[in-house]
């Protein structure tokens, strides 16, 4: 089969369309036939040679057709997606024909979308309610304010939160996005200029519920503007930012969650998770 391998760390240029064997079907995996896959942030970082030990081939999400199934649970031809798993990690990933997943990462799909549209869903929608429903657990009618909401992460989050019935206010910092977010489900659009607590008191005067931080770092200042935003009662929020926890050191993104102390007003951390979970196999 043909796969993209990594000549050596660096840029795309190190990128190369090579033969490599074709995978054969294996007990708890699933065989898939790759059709189209999404470009991660975690998949640079591994081209780079900056994320540790990788497979030969990378890839941590893909979209395709079921080749083989040993367990039965999906049939050959069947449309499926497949993400993290331990793909690029323990299994060879997407970056392939073929690639052989975990079949808890598989996932059947009916739909007729174009498979270059359906390759940018599956691990950025996975990601967004992953925020919403392990990190906040929000519920409906809540408020919940995405800054950053004109990002690919944002624009998930939003979809998905005005289907769970919450009252969606959204920043960008370009006024031309404005549009685009309100026809995602935001009922309020920020353009963020540094400074959007008045802003989003002026729409919500007792505060938010939620708040999911898309364009701050962990202890950075930008945290303390919640404080002013977000009153009594709160269930917390979360910052995105870019560390390096694992063991490997390997840079990658994590998710902190905040809870607001109802007794000083004061954010702390509560806790920390990766965005994409543990299966992705971070070692």
């Amino acid at each position: 089969m043909k796969a993209v391998l990594i000549k050596q760390a660096g840029g795309p240029e190190n990128l190369t369309v090579s033969e490599y064997d074709k995978p054969q079907p294996q007990e708890g995996l699933v065989l898939i036939k790759v059709k189209a896959f999404g470009i991660n942030r975690a998949e640079l970082y591994m081209r780079k040679g900056e994320w540790g030990e990788t497979t030969d081939i990378i890839g941590i999400e893909c979209v395709g057709f079921v080749e083989a199934d040993p367990s039965g649970k999906f049939k050959k031809g069947q449309k499926v997606a497949a993400i993290c798993g331990g793909m690029s990690r323990s299994v060879n990933g997407s970056y392939a024909e073929y690639t052989n997943v975990p079949k808890t990462n598989v996932i059947p799909i009916e739909t007729n979308l174009p498979w270059n549209e359906l390759a940018a869903i599956p691990e950025t929608y996975a990601t967004a309610w992953a925020l919403l429903n392990w990190g906040l657990n929000v519920q409906s009618k809540e408020t919940l304010l995405v800054r950053g909401g004109s990002s690919t992460l944002g624009q998930a989050c939003i979809i998905l939160a005005k289907q769970f019935g919450l009252r969606v206010i959204a920043t960008t910092r370009s006024e031309k996005k404005s549009a685009l977010l309100h026809r995602l489900g935001a009922y309020a659009v920020i353009v963020d200029n540094g400074e959007i607590s008045n802003d989003v008191l002026h729409i919500a005067p007792e505060g938010v519920d939620q708040v999911i931080e898309l364009t701050g770092t962990h202890g950075s200042p930008t945290t303390t503007v919640y404080i002013r935003i977000v009153y009594s009662g709160v269930t917390g929020f979360l910052v995105a930012t870019v560390g390096s926890s694992c063991p490997s050191s390997a840079t990658r993104t994590y998710i902190f969650r905040y809870e607001v102390d109802n007794n000083n007003g004061q954010p702390h951390p509560a806790r920390q998770f990766s965005a994409c979970q543990q299966d992705v196999g971070c070692r």
